[in-house]
């Protein structure tokens, strides 16, 4: 195996520098819950050093310190990692090998490396996205994407008018950021529908409600138990309010309703984006930052918003997100010249491109929903097995008929899957064989047993059975205390599910969907709730 990593060093977005690529503020949190966010044999460690209580989510360090601990003990990088060097292309050879086309960006020199396989890694973060938007160049303030944004920056924009473009999980820590530190007052534009939640409800992570008795079940099912599950961690009365930190409804009615694009397809849920972090609101609180719709263009020291109001501005911060690059492969020539992927959708099983079965995207398949550490790793393992013939690609057809439903069922909503578990679930049992078999945990080991049912659908699932399975650490990991549990509440899925007798009941059921009906998960991966 050989990595060429463009950058000085490994870490990506994550890392503490920026010649390695990375933009993470210090203090970024990821926006999935820890145990979630964990590889599958992360060591118990990396949630108690030093004593200190299971983290809701990781920090920047501590992402790190997950990423570097798993790279020591399996020594990934060992004799492999080649920095400061760029794939540029790729050509197909007659043995249907690959040539790429390689530059050392240290010294500017060329080269060439044939190879049997390609892995592409390049994440969805490798560009800044920043909108084209009339009258930019017209502009006199400061702009800047979020990529250069730093909280040491804030203080530059004390007493100055911004607008912030996109209301993200980025855009809600920005304006927040600003306001802190002194902004006269944030505008920012949000152009499609969005639903924001906090980054923890009922002192317990969103995504601790992403159970396997929530995402083994049919469409309609998922849809009940999860609607259940948020309106039951939000306002339980055994809750604590004031660690709930409700956000005003105004708020909530501005954004979900008053700025939507299109008002009469408002019940539409599935189409709305979710942004897990309720700063936003702390800054809508002071009365200094204002939602409003899309920008209609830039004047030298305003803005025009789409609905023809106008707002004074000295700068303008492009929340905008990023784009996953080009993709490296040439398009497939014949009888019908077949263009290169552009996204995850047009890949099968969001993987593998249909006429180049040696070639892998591996880290694409984001969902709306969950971690995508998740699902990176179980397409890890799956392409490992491909590679080594352990596991076979069905026919061309088959794969291409698989995609045209992806993209059918998918059309309503803008990332590849609406959950990442379920398509987690759907690789470990039609791909690799790691499902963990529930019949048997109900009568070897109950603990552990109600921790894969009822707690969040995290990695360390699917090593409890299948190819490289570590049951002991997997379980250590599962049942840790405060892995699942807080102190001071009632575990959020306990609340609405009321356990034990409902999953007694189900768990047969959901047993008859595994065997039955193979390709349930990876369906209801891509449709839409409505």
């Amino acid at each position: 195996v050989v990595v060429f990593e463009r950058t000085e060093g490994p870490g990506g977005v994550w890392a503490s520098s920026k010649v390695q690529g990375g933009v993470a503020w210090g203090s970024t949190l990821t926006s999935s819950g820890a145990l979630n966010t964990a590889l599958s044999d992360s060591p118990t460690e990396v949630f108690h050093r030093e004593h200190r209580r299971f983290p809701h989510h990781l920090d920047r360090q501590q992402f790190l310190d997950l990423l570097n601990g798993y790279e020591a003990r399996h020594g990934v990088f060992t004799d492999s990692l080649r920095c400061n060097v760029e794939v540029e292309a790729m050509t197909l050879l007659p043995d249907d090998r690959w040539q790429l086309r390689i530059r050392d960006t240290a010294d500017d020199t060329a080269g060439e490396e044939v190879v049997d396989a390609v892995t592409i890694c390049t994440g969805l973060n490798r560009e800044a996205y920043t909108p084209e938007i009339d009258g930019q160049d017209r502009f006199a303030g400061t702009q800047l994407h979020a990529e250069s944004y730093r909280p040491k920056f804030a203080g530059r924009f004390s007493g100055q008018r911004v607008l912030v473009v996109g209301i993200g999980e980025t855009s809600s820590d920005v304006v927040k950021d600003l306001v802190e530190h002194g902004a006269a007052h944030v505008y920012v534009s949000q152009r499609g529908p969005t639903t924001i939640v906090p980054r923890d409800i009922g002192n317990l992570p969103p995504d601790h409600c992403e159970t396997r008795l929530v995402h083994d079940g049919p469409m309609f099912h998922r849809w009940a138990m999860l609607t259940a599950g948020v309106g039951a961690i939000s306002s339980f009365p055994l809750l604590r309010p004031s660690r709930l930190g409700r956000p005003k409804l105004a708020h909530v009615l501005r954004i979900q309703v008053l700025n939507h694009p299109r008002k009469w397809d408002g019940w539409r849920i599935s189409a709305y984006n979710w942004t897990k972090s309720d700063h936003i609101f702390d800054a809508m609180d002071t009365g200094r930052a204002t939602v409003l719709g899309a920008v209609d263009r830039l004047e030298s020291d305003r803005v025009v918003f789409a609905d023809g109001a106008e707002q004074q501005v000295e700068a303008v911060i492009y929340c905008t997100g990023y784009r996953p690059g080009a993709s490296l492969l040439p398009p497939t020539t014949g009888d019908d010249d077949v263009p290169p992927p552009r996204s995850a959708r047009d890949l099968y099983k969001l993987t593998i491109p249909t006429d180049h079965p040696n070639v892998a995207f591996v880290g694409f398949a984001r969902g709306q929903i969950g971690a995508i550490t998740l699902s990176t790793e179980l397409q890890a393992r799956w392409w490992a097995l491909l590679l080594s013939g352990k596991r076979q690609l069905p026919s061309r057809a088959r794969m291409r008929a698989h995609i045209d439903r992806l993209r059918h069922h998918g059309r309503r909503f803008n990332q590849p899957t609406r959950t990442t578990p379920t398509f987690a679930y759907s690789i470990a049992r039609q791909e690799i064989g790691c499902e963990p078999d529930l019949f048997e945990l109900f009568r070897t080991d109950r603990k552990l047993w109600h921790a894969v049912l009822l707690g969040p659908v995290c990695a360390a699932h699917f090593r409890l059975r299948g190819p490289n399975a570590n049951r002991m650490a997997s379980r250590a990991q599962l049942t840790m205390p405060q892995a699942v549990q807080s102190d001071d509440y009632v575990d959020s899925v306990d609340l609405y599910m009321n356990t034990l007798p409902l999953a007694a009941l189900l768990i047969p059921l959901f047993g008859a969907y595994s065997r039955l009906v193979p390709g349930f998960n990876f369906e209801n991966a891509t449709r839409s709730y409505i």
